[in-house]
């Protein structure tokens, strides 16, 4: 809704309901005819993330913890909408050379970083597969 409002759209928000709201194809609709509406909407969402997620230069920072400095990249999908890759330095955390280091000489380290980066880094590879086939691990032999 924060897009339509930005491409000039009024939204009733006393009288809101499923059936007087734009669908999914209308709202995206909406936003390709105004992409400046998009950005936006992408740069307030932005500005709010390094606000009060990452917290650069607050006293006391964000979620991370204190937040030394950051550095985004902004990507535009196919679909036209923008989305961020965002890195963050924390202030007390390891730097390369003291990360590569502990990797190295801390097994219990090592597996404990392999189990949390295994858990958050996914890929979707269900597209190369036809209809109904279920990837096995023979597929992924070489």
């Amino acid at each position: 809704p924060i897009v339509m409002m930005y491409a000039g759209n009024e939204i009733d928000f006393e009288n809101i309901s499923s059936e007087n709201f734009p669908t999914a194809t209308e709202r995206a609709r909406l936003a390709h005819l105004d992409p400046s509406a998009v950005t936006k909407y992408f740069d307030v969402m932005i500005r709010c993330i390094l606000d009060t997620i990452v917290g650069y230069g607050k006293k006391h920072g964000g979620v991370f913890g204190n937040v030394k400095n950051y550095y985004g990249v902004v990507e535009y999908q196919d679909r036209g909408t923008p989305h961020c890759h965002l890195l963050v330095w924390i202030y007390g955390s390891l730097n390369p050379i003291e990360l590569r280091q502990k990797l190295r000489d801390d097994e219990t380290f090592s597996q404990r970083l392999l189990t949390y980066i295994s858990d958050i880094v996914k890929e979707d590879i269900g597209y190369l597969l036809k209809k109904g086939e279920i990837l096995t691990d023979e597929m992924l032999e070489i």
